[in-house]
């Protein structure tokens, strides 16, 4: 008959065995899916990989997306339209609906929202997470197809592209917590 305390030592060997396999994601019971987290805001983007578990992300070289010439110099030539009123001789200028700055800001994140399906589709993507500012959000929201729209399982209406990874790690875990439980 074997001693306790080796039959203690092979059941905690067991547990560590057990626990090393759902933090690697082995076994059939344990299988977790490939998650991405979207930072993006109106000038920058960064697909990053989570790592299941411990929540260490890992920036995706393919999932890098800058906007060149957001500056708002850059994109007006020159001073806006004129137009005459009705009556009289007295000139206006016409002003456009949108900013240069927003529409840029705005295209930017429409390319960024239909990129995300051939890259997730050719990673077999299980779940994205999108961190933006509320407008870069709706923006995102509107471009993405409908198969990545179905994989989103936390949006946060924040703006993290400034911080490093660790601090998003934290700010995720808490964003997690405080997300209501699809039942």
């Amino acid at each position: 008959m074997p001693s306790v305390s080796t039959a203690k030592s092979a059941k905690r060997q067991t547990r560590t065995a057990r626990a090393k396999d759902v933090v690697e994601g082995v076994g059939r019971r344990h299988q977790f899916p490939l998650t991405w987290l979207l930072v993006a805001d109106g000038a920058e983007a960064q697909i990053y990989a989570v790592e299941p578990v411990t929540f260490a992300l890992t920036p995706l070289k393919q999932g890098r997306f800058k906007h060149r010439d957001i500056a708002s110099r850059n994109l007006v030539s020159d001073r806006p339209g004129r137009s005459f009123n009705s009556r009289g001789s007295v000139r206006h200028a016409l002003e456009p609906r949108v900013s240069p700055h927003q529409a840029a800001e705005d295209r930017f994140l429409k390319t960024v929202g239909q990129s995300l399906g051939p890259l997730m589709r050719a990673a077999k993507v299980g779940d994205l997470l999108i961190a933006a500012p509320p407008k870069a959000m709706a923006v995102l929201r509107k471009a993405m197809s409908k198969p990545v729209r179905d994989k989103i399982a936390l949006e946060v209406t924040r703006e993290w592209t400034k911080l490093a990874p660790l601090e998003i790690t934290k700010r995720l875990i808490k964003a997690l917590v405080r997300a209501p439980r699809a039942e």
